[in-house]
């Protein structure tokens, strides 16, 4: 009956303003303005209505944070009460509101608390918990300049470049701390390498995972940074020629391969479970890339190791570069490009390891006979992992274009803008940010197990 008789105040009040803002709207027209003007006036009039309902419900909810006149946390925490209601000011989606709660100060050191702040989780915060998902949300995918301009747009909420920066970063460094902690049980060997990866590994398997790594620079207050990336995906069948990517993970870090390594670990393991699998790494030549395979998949542990392809786009393109070093557009250069090619598509690098050495031995030039060396060594180091012809009949992807778009997406999009130059620390916590965006986890860190504005929930 107490909840009835409070409802009906509440009630009225809403049905006063709203009457009032009724009256004004239907003059709306007099005033010549447009029908997104219009729109826009409803919007405001609702958050009016919003301000006055959340106002009142949070003490019929949450009660007025009184549980005493001392509280007693532990036998080193107490808090005595110093007043029973104190006026705070909050910024929430409806605009700015007042909360009277009860005020305690901790014996030992005076520091103020409210019961209720932290159930409305706003301890030492003006901005409610929705108004911060927005906001970093919005600070996740745009500069926070734009991110403050926006929100006021979209919401008539007025918050600082400083404001969204720091909250951001608050929840990138939220998001960091949750990634170290995962990885705190794994440590390296005396020579750095990595523990084996705890999976079922099976080249038999039906599930194939795949592995693809590579990394961006962004620019930092002292030198461009290398940020490292790699995800985790599986592919759709859609016809004979066409895959679809599913299941995707991603994880980007300024950190060292070390860090890479242990991430890569411990996603790995979760992301495979205990099914058997069979494990796809695609990459370009870099070195580090194959050694943290060798690390992960010991060929004592995993005699049948994983299939490792070396990117079919880097590995023509060094072709390419060779062509245009040696050749130039002569039609000689493209005679040599298309039939190296031709080899390389069908897997044999055996000839095309014998083009380039004939290639070598005609140059006389020091310079150019090194050049076309180094490509040779480039396809003698990687050769089994270019039988493109044999992988393309496994039906397995042999491109990194995966990996290229998700450095795009995930990191150059956001930290790679015109004149950003990032701390280094920062631009670690926005790149995890981005991921952790990016892989639909977002949500989890504001206890937000439902959005009302985009989901039916059952009553």
């Amino acid at each position: 009956m107490k909840l009835h008789t409070e409802a009906e105040v509440i009630s009225e009040m809403i049905k006063s303003r709203a009457k009032e803002q009724l009256l004004s709207l239907l003059n709306f027209k007099k005033e010549n303005s447009s029908f997104i003007e219009l729109e826009l006036k409803i919007c405001k009039n609702l958050n009016e209505l919003g301000a006055i309902i959340l106002e009142q419900i949070i003490p019929l909810i949450y009660g007025d944070g009184y549980i005493g006149s001392t509280v007693e946390i532990n036998e080193d925490t107490l808090y005595n009460c110093v007043a029973r209601i104190r006026r705070r000011g909050l910024i929430t989606t409806f605009g700015k509101i007042n909360i009277n709660r009860a005020a305690y100060t901790e014996f030992n050191s005076g520091g103020l608390k409210s019961f209720i702040d932290e159930a409305l989780d706003i301890e030492n915060k003006r901005i409610s918990p929705l108004v911060r998902y927005w906001s970093d949300l919005l600070g996740a995918t745009q500069p926070f300049d734009e991110a403050a301009s926006t929100l006021e747009k979209i919401r008539g909420i007025s918050l600082s470049k400083r404001q969204i920066e720091l909250s951001t970063e608050s929840l990138g460094a939220k998001i960091t701390k949750a990634h170290n902690d995962n990885i705190q049980n794994i440590e390296l060997n005396k020579k750095g390498e990595v523990p084996p990866a705890e999976i079922n590994l099976n080249l038999n398997a039906q599930r194939t995972v795949y592995i693809e790594t590579d990394g961006c620079h962004i620019n930092t207050e002292n030198e461009w940074k290398e940020c490292k990336t790699f995800m985790l995906f599986e592919l759709d069948k859609i016809s004979e020629t066409e895959h679809r990517l599913k299941n995707k993970f991603y994880y980007s870090t300024m950190k060292d391969v070390n860090e890479i390594k242990k991430q890569l670990k411990y996603h790995l393991e979760r992301y495979c479970g205990k099914e058997e699998v069979k494990i796809v790494c695609i990459g370009d030549g870099a070195r580090w890339i194959w050694n943290m395979m060798d690390e992960l998949f010991p060929i004592e542990i995993f005699p049948s190791g994983i299939i490792g392809i070396v990117d079919w786009y880097h590995a023509k393109e060094k072709i390419v570069e060779i062509r245009k070093e040696i050749f130039g557009e002569t039609e000689e250069g493209k005679k040599f490009l298309e039939e190296c090619k031709y080899y390389l598509a069908k897997g044999n690098i055996e000839v095309v390891e014998q083009l380039l050495e004939q290639l070598k031995n005609k140059q006389e030039l020091f310079g150019r006979k090194k050049f076309v060396d180094e490509q040779l060594h480039y396809f003698m180091n990687n050769k089994s992992k270019m039988r493109f012809d044999k992988f393309k009949e496994q039906g397995l992807c042999t491109g990194s274009g995966a990996i290229e778009s998700a450095n795009k997406y995930v990191v150059q999009r956001r930290l790679k803008q015109p004149g950003m130059k990032w701390n280094e620390e920062n631009a670690n916590y926005m790149v995890h940010l981005r991921a952790e965006y990016i892989n639909g986890d977002f949500e989890k860190h504001y206890a937000l197990k439902h959005n009302a504005l985009i989901e039916e929930i059952a009553t």
